[in-house]
């Protein structure tokens, strides 16, 4: 904030007999004293809003404490001018009195005009008695002094001198800094202001890369100073700080961005108790969005989030047909207008500058947003045959998970990096959160990676012919809708089968399962692996499965499938369980559509699950 701006407005107009350069001296020394307020505000991890309030409720309106100082520095002079002009007032006052009084008198008599004149002169003569009686002001005796000196050292093994170091000594309270004693430490890390008055001062001393610390001082012949002050030796240094997961293995070759919101610690303790902090030309900023990509490369760096919309949190949550949550303060799954992400657009198409230092970082939020209306945005061009690529989840809007930094939820110890040595920040992610990332991924389709060899490709069209068998699917093959969304178009449903269970339908694309798309008998195989293919199988995995796993948290069983099915224009998510479950009690079917025509969601079938669309 501009102090100067703020407090320049509570000057009074200018007078010809003040000081050249009062103003200016005054605007200084108030921005200084109220910038080192803003500092050690801001040093308890408070927003910049939150600083600037507690320094005006400390300190009162700049303008005022403008107009104050600049009356207590002009005090004498206008109080001088005006005893001045009371004397001229009160001389012509009698000059026009004994003027109006002779002429009086020169028109009764003459008289009468000597006896006033006499009157007169009696008066002169006693008043100038009376200044002459009064005592001469008595001399005041100076007061005592001590000689001001500190010894500078860095904060290095070998205590080396502090050289280049600025101090800045003023009298503490309010008004005392309009002239302070500026020095710089010498070769030796010498700070010498000379003999001063006994009284308290505050020292503001600042290292060459702006880094400054205050200093309370008391002045005493009998008590002198001896004690050295502890100066940073270095500025902070760059840091290689990388990112390692635990809890997201579904993000794997999938087209994701994880948005990482961190603080980082404003100031560093250097020696015993005095707090360091740099300016806000510097190393001012204090919070940070770092995006990373599912393998935990950084691909943005933002030293400043108040530029990033989606830090200011407008969203809406994801209703639970489209898989989104209701779990009270569990992580959610919310749709975030794609607008609001228009600055990571821009940021996908410049090259990250990292920008850690080995300073003390705190991670207080993570989001896991789905990538491809991002990088349109950016100007990229969504290729079916490169991965990874997603088919979007509502037009115009971005689908977002998101789990705050806190103990026995998802878990990131603070950081303090080191320079020169490679940093790894270990983070751990809650269940609840890696769900509500599953939960996000199974409203979308990603392209599968390619198999491994031939013999691996032949392998897993078989455990896809198979499966189609194992749901009563008589055929499926590739076909395209008429927007570019690919799957395989389902032919006759056998009765009293998963598949008729689950709500398939003859004529139905099947666009993807379990969050990957499906274009032929492999890539079903590879999306549906863990699916037991028959109901012994089923049993057995059903067994050897805790009663507290479910797929995305909604209670589904993880040996179900999460399908993603395209009938007609309309979109939905269906669970298809494992064979030998009982028939659904409800046989009522509840597409959703989605009301902007947006290609998905859609929603999960059964209603007892998931709550009514």
């Amino acid at each position: 904030m501009d102090w100067r701006e703020a407090a320049a407005g509570g000057l009074p107009a200018p007078r010809d007999d003040e000081p050249a350069s009062l103003r200016q001296n005054i605007l200084d020394e108030l921005a200084d004293h109220l910038d080192c307020a803003l500092a050690r505000e801001l040093s308890k991890n408070i927003t910049p809003e939150e600083a600037i309030a507690n320094v005006k409720r400390r300190f009162g309106d700049p303008r005022d404490l403008a107009r104050r100082l600049w009356v207590d520095a002009m005090k004498d002079t206008i109080m001088s001018k005006r005893l001045t002009l009371a004397a001229m007032a009160l001389m012509t006052v009698m000059c026009l009195s004994s003027g109006w009084i002779a002429w009086s008198a020169h028109r009764a008599s003459q008289e009468t005009a000597e006896s006033i004149t006499r009157a007169n002169g009696a008066l002169i003569a006693h008043l100038s008695a009376l200044l002459a009686a009064r005592p001469a002001p008595a001399a005041t005796a100076g007061p005592e002094r001590a000689d001001v000196h500190f010894h500078l050292i860095c904060d290095d093994a070998q205590k080396s001198p502090a050289k280049g170091v600025s101090g800045k000594l003023y009298l503490s309270g309010a008004g005392s800094s309009l002239n302070p004693l500026l020095r710089t430490s010498d070769e030796q890390g010498n700070l010498d202001f000379g003999m001063l008055p006994a009284g308290s001062y505050i020292l503001r001393v600042t290292a060459p890369w702006n880094e400054f610390a205050f200093v309370p001082v008391e002045v005493s012949p009998a008590f002198p100073i001896t004690s050295p002050i502890i100066c940073p030796a270095r500025d902070w240094q760059p840091a290689d700080v990388q990112f390692d997961f635990e809890g997201l293995p579904s993000l794997k070759d999938r087209d994701a961005l994880i948005v990482l919101h961190i603080n980082a610690v404003q100031g560093r303790m250097v020696g015993a108790s005095y707090s360091w902090v740099h300016d806000a030309e510097t190393h001012g900023h204090t919070a940070y969005d770092v995006v990373l990509d599912p393998n935990g490369h950084l691909l943005y760096f933002s030293e400043w989030t108040s530029q990033n919309r989606m830090s200011q949190g407008v969203g809406r949550m994801m209703p639970p047909r489209w898989g989104g949550s209701w779990l009270g303060n569990a992580p959610g799954v919310q749709l975030q207008a794609t607008d609001q992400f228009s600055w990571l657009a821009a940021a996908l198409n410049q090259k990250p500058q990292p920008g850690f230092f080995d300073r003390r970082y705190e991670i207080s939020s993570i989001t896991v947003l789905l990538a491809p209306d991002i990088r349109s945005r950016a100007g990229e061009t969504p290729d079916p045959s490169h991965l990874p690529f997603t088919l979007h989840t509502q037009r115009g809007y971005t689908p977002i998970a998101e789990t705050m930094i806190s103990p026995g939820n998802s878990e990131a110890p603070p950081l303090q990096p080191v320079h020169g040595q490679k940093n790894v920040w270990r983070i751990h992610l809650s269940r609840n959160f890696s769900a509500e990332v599953d939960r996000l991924l199974m409203s979308s389709a990603s392209r599968l990676p390619d198999a491994k060899d031939a013999a691996a490709a032949k392998a897993e069209s078989t455990t896809g012919a198979d499966l189609l068998k194992t749901l009563g699917i008589a055929t499926a093959t590739p076909d395209h809708t008429a927007d570019g969304l690919t799957g395989l178009k389902l032919g006759a449903i056998a009765d009293k089968l998963p598949a008729n269970y689950a709500g398939f339908q003859e004529g139905d694309l099947l666009l993807g399962v379990n969050g990957w798309n499906v274009n032929t008998d492999r890539e079903l195989g590879v999306a549906a692996r863990g699916y037991p293919l028959s109901a012994d199988k089923a049993r057995a995995a059903a067994a050897a499965t805790s009663s507290e796993e479910s797929l995305n948290g909604e209670g589904i069983s993880p040996q179900s499938l999460v399908a993603l099915v395209r009938r007609g224009t309309e979109m939905m998510l269906y669970e298809v369980k494992p064979p030998g479950s009982p028939a659904p009690k409800e046989k009522k079917m509840i597409p959703v559509k989605p009301a902007d025509g947006g290609v998905v969601p859609g929603g999960f079938r059964n209603r007892r699950r998931l709550g009514s669309p």
